[in-house]
């Protein structure tokens, strides 16, 4: 039996379950189940729906809820939230169909080789857009990895998805209030993080989003500091350098990164919080701030998901 009440303690944009025939199973995790259905009463209209069971953190389907009611959903980078139901054991949420693939399946298909600068930065421009609108209204996303960012097949645009770790700020100028959030995952989190002191929650999805592109450019992690985290040192406390190092080009391993974006990249990657790039200041670097006009040409070896 399908009903439409939620948790008390979760905000609720109540749906009726009965418009809903799923189609096919996606994917599944320890978040829950994800499958694609047909909305009866919007013309069979394609979208996807979120399968939680109730056994777990009732905080993660609320953040879901709560960042999608605080975030004006007109932002292209973000997938529509139509609303929730709930049936005796399971919580659904509702969401938007998006066209394509996560970043790790583009990096998988592709062997995880470097990706061209040019993409990189399509996709890094898409993303940082989006995360100053979040974080415009008082939302760090604090998930942001290759997972959690879906482009389209021809990698011209980036959506960013689950808000289930997300953390709610308030800001004033260049203030921010403190977060006593610990989370994240593992390759991704910020050294801030293992040290579980109050942290900027914005900061945070600076470091996140420095580790992802540094995937896409390099085709690995920086494993020296995700190490050095895992054995929870201090990374910033022991380097010389005020940033996480990032590898020389070379033709051989494909790696072709210019300047001005490994400065941009270092930025984002230092260890020290207070001197970190924030996205908004990231949002108005030249290079992302060129509307290049090279495009992604589809032939039997691009990237296509």
């Amino acid at each position: 039996m399908l009903t439409q009440t939620l948790p008390m303690d979760i905000p609720s944009r109540p749906l009726d379950a009965s418009r809903f025939n799923t189609l096919a199973h996606l994917s599944s995790g320890s978040y829950g189940e994800v499958f694609t259905a047909a909305d009866l009463e919007n013309n069979n209209k394609e979208v996807v729906i979120k399968k939680i069971p109730k056994t777990n953190s009732n905080r993660r389907v609320k953040n879901e809820i709560e960042a999608h009611e605080k975030i004006p959903q007109s932002k292209k980078g973000l997938v529509k939230f139509h609303g929730s139901f709930e049936s005796r054991n399971h919580l659904y949420l509702v969401f938007d169909r998006v066209r394509g693939g996560d970043l790790f399946a583009l990096m998988e298909h592709n062997g995880f080789r470097p990706l061209p600068e040019f993409m990189v930065l399509r996709i890094l421009r898409s993303v940082v857009n989006t995360l100053v609108h979040c974080h415009n209204h008082g939302v760090a996303h604090r998930d942001i990895k290759l997972e959690n960012i879906l482009v389209d097949p021809h990698v011209t645009s980036a959506v960013l998805i689950d808000f289930g770790l997300c953390s709610f700020f308030t800001s004033s100028g260049a203030n921010e209030s403190l977060t006593e959030d610990l989370c994240g995952s593992l390759e991704y989190i910020a050294p801030e993080v293992i040290f579980q002191k109050p942290l900027q929650a914005s900061k945070t999805d600076s470091w996140a989003l420095g580790i992802t592109m540094y995937c896409l450019l390099f085709g690995q992690f920086p494993y020296a500091v995700t190490d050095a985290l895992q054995r929870g040192e201090d990374p910033y406390g022991q380097e010389t350098a005020p940033s996480v190092p990032l590898p020389k080009n070379s033709m051989e391993d494909g790696i072709q990164v210019s300047e001005e974006l490994r400065g941009l990249l270092s930025g984002l990657l230092r260890f020290d919080p207070q001197s970190r790039t924030t996205v908004q200041a990231a949002s108005q670097h030249p290079l992302l701030k060129k509307n290049k006009k090279k495009e992604f040409c589809h032939t039997e070896n691009s990237m296509m998901i």
